[in-house]
C-alpha cells in the first residue's frame, strides 16, 4: 500500500490531501497436477495458485475442483488479485479405461496331484500381466502353466494392468490326491476326459454379446444338464441339452464373466465365458 498526497497553493495559502493506493501484484496463475492420468470411473483434484480468487471453465470460484471425466479433457483456470486480473493456466485430465481380466485354467475346477494347470488371459485386454498361484508361487508370464504339489483348494488371481489402471479375476482350483477310493478326480464319463471333452462341446463366440451357442453334437450325449452361473455363484440359468446344440439369448445378462458347468451322468466338466455389452 502507498500513501499518495495531493497538495495546492496560491497566494493565501494551500491545502492537502492523502489517499492510500493499493497495488495488487500481477498474478501468474498455477494448476496442478499438470497432465494427470486416471481410471475410468474415479476423480482428480486440480488446485490452482497465484491469485486471491479463481475462474474455472467448469464455473467453480473455488481454488481447488474434484472431477470425473469419462473421456480425456481439459480444464482451464484464470486467477486474480483484487480487480487485476491475471494469465490463464490448463491442464489436460486423461482417462484410461479399465482393463477386463479374465481369469481362465484347463483342466479348470478340479486337478489331480502333480497334473499340470494350465492358465491363461484369453478374454483379457490389459497390458502386462502377473498370476498369484496361491500356493506362494507367482507368474508374470499371461499363458504359463503350474502344478501345484499339495492336495487343497486354491484360489488363483490373474493382474492385469493397462497404463495406470488394473483389475483381477480369480479362478479356484482343486487339487485332488485322484484316489479311485475317495471317489475324487472329478473326470467325465467313460471314453471322455476334460481335454476330449474341450475338444467335442463348443461354447461360441467368446466373448459373446447379444447369444451364446452351445454344440455338443459330436458328443453326441443326451440329457446334459448345464448351469450358467455368475461370478459370485449365483446361477442364472439351468438348461436340459436334448438335441446336442442350443442358443441362448444374452439380453438380460449383466456383462461379466460367467462359468457354464457341464453335468454329464453326474460328471463335471467346466468352460468360462464373457459377456460384453
Amino acid at each position: 500500500m502507498h500513501n499518495v498526497k495531493l497538495a495546492a497553493y496560491n497566494g493565501c495559502g494551500g491545502d492537502s490531501v492523502t489517499k492510500p493506493i493499493t497495488v495488487n501484484a500481477y498474478p501468474t496463475t498455477t494448476i496442478t497436477p499438470i497432465d494427470t492420468t486416471i481410471c475410468e470411473g474415479t476423480s482428480a483434484t486440480l488446485t490452482a495458485g497465484g491469485g486471491s480468487t479463481y475462474s474455472w471453465s467448469n464455473s467453480s470460484t473455488s481454488s481447488s475442483i474434484t472431477v470425473s471425466p469419462t473421456v480425456t479433457t481439459n480444464y482451464w483456470v484464470t486467477s486474480a488479485n483484487g480487480a487485476c486480473p491475471g494469465d490463464t493456466a490448463s491442464t489436460n485430465v486423461n482417462v484410461n479405461a479399465v482393463p477386463i481380466v479374465v481369469a481362465n485354467a484347463n483342466p479348470i475346477d478340479t486337478v489331480c496331484l502333480g497334473s499340470l494347470v494350465s492358465f491363461s488371459m484369453n478374454g483379457s485386454n490389459a497390458i502386462y500381466y502377473s498370476w498369484d498361484f496361491g500356493d506362494g508361487n507367482t507368474s508374470s508370464i499371461p499363458n504359463t502353466t503350474h502344478n501345484y504339489t499339495a492336495v487343497g483348494t486354491y484360489t488363483s488371481t490373474l493382474t492385469g494392468v493397462y497404463g495406470v489402471c488394473s483389475n483381477t479375476n480369480q479362478i479356484t482350483i482343486v487339487v485332488d490326491s485322484c484316489n479311485p477310493a475317495s471317489g475324487g478326480g472329478g473326470g467325465g464319463p467313460i471314453g471322455i476326459d476334460e481335454s476330449t471333452f474341450n475338444q467335442l462341446v463348443k461354447v461360441f463366440p467368446n466373448p459373446a454379446n447379444s447369444f451364446l451357442t452351445i454344440d455338443a453334437t459330436e458328443a453326441n450325449v443326451r440329457n446334459m444338464n448345464i448351469e450358467i452361473v455368475s461370478n459370485t455363484g449365483q446361477i442364472i440359468e439351468n438348461i436340459i441339452l436334448n438335441n446336442n446344440k442350443t442358443t441362448i439369448d444374452l439380453t438380460y445378462y449383466s456383462k461379466g464373466m460367467y462359468l457354464i458347468k457341464f453335468n454329464i451322468n453326474n460328471n463335471i466338466f467346466s468352460k468360462r465365458i464373457v459377456i460384453l455389452k
